[in-house]
């Protein structure tokens, strides 16, 4: 029964700590460029992160070589829905899961994360 006890809490305290660790890096602002309207949902726009990003999803080169990090993203503005415009975003996972529906002119599915801001400035630097 002890034993129980000590697993238990173990258990909570890891949960917490990766719980905790993704509150952390979800607050942050990350800069991204519009691509395109994600295809299995158009309300999503697909997005590619300007730097390195555990969120999004890596799309690799055909040596296997990370080349870029793209995420679709939900509650994007229409005046960012712009190809190539560079942007900035707070943003929290959608379901956490990645969209698993095919679409032609996108070869891989993505995560999907939602916007709780959107913003043509750093919001770094606020």
């Amino acid at each position: 029964m002890k034993r129980l006890s000590i697993l238990s809490i173990l258990l909570l305290f890891v949960v917490l700590h990766f719980s905790c660790e993704k509150d952390v890096q979800t607050k942050m602002c990350y800069q991204v460029k519009y691509i395109s309207a994600y295809c299995p949902n158009q309300d999503a726009s697909l997005v590619s992160f300007t730097a390195k990003n555990k969120d999004a999803t890596p799309i690799l080169d055909s040596n296997g070589d990370v080349i870029d990090y793209q995420a679709a993203l939900l509650n994007v503005p229409e005046k960012f829905k712009v190809p190539g415009k560079i942007f900035y975003v707070k943003y929290h996972y959608k379901d956490g899961e990645e969209e698993s529906v095919p679409c032609p002119a996108i070869t891989l599915p993505v995560k999907v994360l939602s916007a709780d801001g959107v913003s043509a400035e750093d919001c770094n630097s606020n």
